[in-house]
């Protein structure tokens, strides 16, 4: 045990930060959740941008308020926030989904998703709703999705995993397809467990990109697993698929 461990070299020539930000708007003071199309060789996206914000984040009675906005860029290095993105049919399903009793908070983390199969564009965002009685801290957050070929001409449809007050669902991570044609996708949901929040992560079972998907069990429970260290969030990162992370024999990235 006495045995140095060796030291990590810094390769300068390896990487760098870029000086800057990304992502500066005059017209937002905070915006996140940059998503990208591959299919504009990563230079057109989806941003979230915060709108108005009361309160402090992560403090009870918080509530930010978000727009979903096109990104475009020469590079990786530089995107501009272009106009807000025009969703087909989004006001009647938003109307839909909402109610006297539900206020309606916007669009948040958009995640892209190209169907290998039909080529077709899936976008899937984050649909918080609150209680309009400002005495209940009651919330429904649905996940929304859009289709269609391209960013410009993409049309909301119903939620993908239309969430209640005890099961909600956001912040996908989108898995290959299993032998039996059935993406076992993850996504971040929640429980309340003797008035305390916890986020989860469960499975949700996906046929087809455009329809309807069933959510599953729980994988990922903070407070069963013990791991005090997530305060009660935990949400899905990407799956990797296996070409990219096995490296040759015997080895694994």
């Amino acid at each position: 045990m006495s045995e140095k461990l060796p030291t990590m070299e810094k390769h300068e020539n390896h990487y760098f930060q870029h000086e800057g930000k990304v992502i500066e708007d005059p017209h937002f003071k905070h915006v996140m959740a940059l998503t990208l199309d591959p299919t504009s060789d990563y230079r057109r996206g989806v941003l979230r941008c915060i709108t108005s914000r009361t309160g402090d984040p992560g403090v009870k009675g918080n509530v930010d308020r978000s727009e979903l906005h096109l990104v475009s860029g020469n590079s990786s290095e530089h995107f501009e926030v272009g106009k807000r993105l025009d969703l087909k049919n989004a006001d009647e399903i938003v109307a839909e989904l909402d109610g006297e009793e539900w206020d309606f908070l916007g669009l948040e983390d958009p995640d892209i998703i190209i169907d290998p199969d039909t080529g077709l564009m899936h976008l899937y965002f984050t649909m918080p709703f609150k209680s309009v009685d400002p005495t209940k801290e009651e919330g429904i957050v649905h996940l929304g999705h859009a289709v269609g070929k391209d960013l410009d001409s993409l049309e909301m449809t119903m939620p993908a995993i239309r969430g209640d007050l005890k099961n909600g669902a956001k912040e996908l991570s989108v898995a290959p397809k299993s032998k039996s044609g059935i993406r076992h996708n993850l996504v971040e949901s929640s429980i309340v467990e003797d008035g305390v929040y916890y986020s989860t992560v469960r499975v949700a079972d996906a046929e087809d990109l455009g329809q309807p998907w069933k959510l599953g069990e729980t994988i990922f429970h903070q407070k069963e697993m013990g791991i005090k260290w997530a305060d009660g969030h935990a949400s899905p990162a990407a799956l990797f698929s296996r070409d990219f992370i096995d490296v040759g024999d015997g080895k694994m990235l």
